[in-house]
């Protein structure tokens, strides 16, 4: 069934069939669209004209931007920009079919290894737009949009700006750094990093680090306790002390005390991941090892169940490496086989000379003292699994260096 349209009409685009609507704005309407080639479900971002130049402008802005993002597997893929025969402007990008992440909040708390997991999916998304000079700026539940392989990508990149920008832009203060909130700076890679780390404290507590903690009756209380108040607990027996700490370092009022990157805060999730023997989620960006080095020593890297594929070497049509298995338990490196192979084949060799000794020249050494039993030690194996060694090092923290709505997944939305 196609429902109405929301203003005056949804504009017809060739190559694509409208369906239904998805969401609307202050600025802009999200409408699902079937693509005819290749077949599939699309959203188009169309500004609405009541919203006048402004909306055009932030339209374009986020299409400039979005163009600039490389393909990766947590960034919401941008398809295609024009100008309605009315005049509209829009944007096409890909269906989320699961809505945001402020959607599944909705339900409750998420699971301590999934939120886990999930926050290190987003920072490799976070730190790749940051490589290519780009600052989100708004980073919260209800612009993380859930992928039809439940993938979290980050979406909604209206606001954003060149890492360069010195002119104000816009946040949600519930998600923003108080360095922004204060006025300081419009934000960086820090406060971006601050933003997602309050966003995966969302995912264990449902609410934003100091929604939680003080219940705040406005926004200007809240906005005082994110200033002024300490860092609540996330209170929960089930969330590990190294991932709390590694939130609570990502969250610091200081930004010269928070991960000097989001690659970094990544890492700190993967390590506090291994630490409780959960699997560590890979990390996804061109260039950089997808665990950490002392992951690939210690033999245990993989990450858990279906979201594997989400980002993975599979996912970009590679083979699993021998030291990135896919399952949701410690593999067998391959760098034991040619060892194991070598002794025991040495092994087989030796017992072999020793029995022709034995049968064919003892019988003639009558005057030769009796052959001593001869021993040959081959590695035990441990039904394959590598044990795991502890390592300090591993879970060591690393050294740091405007409300808006919006309308993704069919929900209409309001940042909070």
């Amino acid at each position: 069934m196609i429902n109405a349209p929301p203003f005056p009409s949804a504009p017809r685009l060739r190559g694509y069939d409208f369906i239904r609507v998805l969401g609307s704005g202050s600025t802009a309407v999200v409408l699902l669209y079937a693509q005819h080639a290749p077949r599939r479900h699309v959203a188009v971002k169309v500004g609405d004209p009541a919203a006048g130049a402004h909306a055009a402008d932030a339209l374009r802005h986020e299409a400039s931007v979005m163009a600039r993002l490389p393909l990766h597997p947590h960034i919401l893929p941008f398809l295609d920009s024009g100008r309605t025969d009315d005049g509209r402007d829009y944007i096409v990008i890909a269906y989320a079919p699961y809505g945001t992440l402020a959607d599944l909040l909705r339900r409750g708390p998420l699971p301590c290894e999934r939120a886990m997991d999930m926050g290190v999916r987003l920072a490799s998304g976070l730190y790749v737009a940051h490589r290519h000079g780009i600052i989100h700026h708004d980073i919260k539940p209800s612009n993380v949009l859930i992928g039809a392989r439940e993938q979290p990508m980050l979406g909604d990149f209206g606001v954003s700006s060149d890492v360069y920008a010195v002119r104000p832009a816009g946040h949600s203060p519930p998600w923003a750094a108080p360095e922004v909130l204060r006025g300081v700076q419009a934000g960086d890679e820090a406060s971006d990093v601050y933003s997602l780390a309050a966003t995966v404290f969302a995912m264990l507590t449902g609410f934003s680090p100091y929604e939680h903690g003080y219940r705040p009756r406005s926004q200007s209380e809240l906005i005082a306790s994110i200033l002024d108040e300490p860092l609540p607990r996330i209170g929960r027996d089930d969330v590990p002390t190294d991932a709390e700490r590694a939130l609570r370092m990502a969250l610091d009022k200081n930004p010269g005390n928070r991960h000097y990157s989001a690659l970094e805060f990544a890492r700190d999730l993967q390590r506090a991941q291994y630490a409780n023997g959960f699997p560590p989620t890979p990390v996804d960006a061109e260039g950089e090892p997808r665990y950490p080095d002392a992951f690939k020593r210690l033999g245990r890297c993989g990450s858990h169940g279906s979201h594997e594929s989400l980002g993975s070497q599979e996912s970009q049509g590679h083979e699993p490496s021998p030291s990135h298995p896919t399952a949701t338990g410690p593999l067998p490196s391959r760098r034991w086989a040619r060892p194991f192979a070598v002794v025991t084949g040495t092994a087989a060799a030796t017992t072999a000379v020793v029995l022709i000794f034995v049968c064919a020249v003892a019988p003639l050494m009558d005057c030769a003292p009796t052959p001593s039993e001869t021993r040959i030690d081959v590695p035990q194996s441990d039904g394959g699994y590598r044990r795991r060694v502890p390592d300090e090092s591993i879970t060591e923290a690393v050294g740091s260096a405007a409300t808006a709505r919006t309308a993704y997944g069919g929900i209409v939305k309001e940042a909070s």
